[in-house]
């Protein structure tokens, strides 16, 4: 497995493969490889929202953005407060900036393909309860 990779058209995917082997020679003979889309998964993310802001974000194992609210008026990058360890569970965050939940997602256990961040500043939080102040 290679990836999450950013591809020349701004495109989140991933490559998949599995060796083939000759069977006349008994060895390596090829691969195949299958180069995976999160396109669609990602616009499915863009739907939710909180008071109507985008509200997550999705992390390679190196911590790069791939994915991050397009139009927001309040934003918390949740960077500095995620843990560094694998997260196989929901891993949760609350502080004075904010609250920040996330977890991996892998397809090999014990090697994350993504980390999925919904990070929610505290402004956003107490937007409505301002509102009636």
């Amino acid at each position: 497995m290679a990836g999450p990779f950013v591809d020349k058209d701004g495109e989140v995917s991933f490559v998949i493969g599995i060796n083939k082997a000759d069977p006349d020679i008994g060895q390596f003979g090829g691969a195949v490889l299958i180069r995976y889309s999160l396109k669609t998964f990602l616009a499915y993310l863009d739907k939710i929202k909180v008071s109507g802001e985008e509200v997550v974000w999705v992390l390679a194992p190196n911590g790069s953005v791939l994915k991050q609210p397009d139009m927001y008026r309040i934003r918390l990058d949740p960077r500095p407060y995620v843990s560094p360890d694998i997260e196989s569970a929901p891993r949760f965050f609350l502080g004075d900036v904010g609250i920040v939940v996330h977890q991996d997602f892998s397809i090999v256990p014990g090697r994350p393909l993504i980390r999925i961040v919904i990070s929610v500043p505290s402004d956003l939080l107490f937007e409505e309860v301002r509102s009636v102040l």
